[in-house]
This record gives structure tokens, C-alpha cells and sequence, in this order.
């Protein structure tokens, strides 16, 4: 019996980029797609957040979620920061759990 596949989302550590490839079409891919999508998409900063810079970013399927919710990360935003990647880390776990907030609304 051939297994049914589906385009998943998987990190390609040495050329760091996402790649497209087939996966089992089961509950853990979809769950492994959602929180990539999740992970590398752009939720909107506020202008306290961006500090002086005019690009905010965002995603548009945002615009459809009550309450400014957003399904996107603030990730982008470290890319901004003068400091080394070593004193960054733990700035990069409150924007994961932001990013994540859709996903522990949806399973609790």
C-alpha cells in the first residue's frame, strides 16, 4: 500500500534556506509545516518596536485575525541588533513563543 505524501517545509542547514519536500501526510507534518510557516513569516512591529525605522513588515493574512493576532514571528527584528548572536539568546525565545501563541490557543 503507497503511502500518501505532501509538500512539507524542512530548514536546510548547510545552504540555509527552506526547501520544499514530500513527507508523510500525517498530523506531525502538518504540525511541522504550520510552525515553520509560523516561524518565518513576519508579523507586524509596532514603531516602538522597529525604533526608527519605517519598515514595519507584516504579513497580510494577517489583516483577517481579530485582535491584532498575528501568525507570523517578530524574528526579523534581531536581525537589527548590533550584539553578538551568543548575548542575543535570549531575545529569540520570547518572539518563538509569540509566533507560537496561534498554536497553544488552538490545542488548549
Amino acid at each position: 500500500m503507497k503511502q500518501t505524501t505532501m509538500p512539507a517545509l524542512g530548514w536546510h542547514s548547510t545552504k540555509q534556506q527552506l526547501d520544499l519536500k514530500p513527507a508523510p501526510a500525517d498530523q506531525l507534518s502538518w504540525l511541522q509545516n504550520a510552525v515553520t510557516i509560523s516561524l518565518f513569516t513576519d508579523a507586524r512591529a509596532s514603531q516602538e518596536e522597529a525604533g526608527n525605522q519605517q519598515d514595519l513588515r507584516g504579513y497580510w493574512g494577517d489583516s483577517e485575525l481579530p485582535d491584532g493576532e498575528s501568525l507570523g514571528s517578530k524574528l526579523w527584528l534581531l536581525q537589527r541588533e548590533k550584539s553578538p548572536v551568543t548575548s542575543s539568546a535570549k531575545p529569540v525565545i520570547l518572539p518563538k513563543k509569540h509566533c507560537n501563541g496561534w498554536l497553544k490557543k488552538t490545542i488548549c
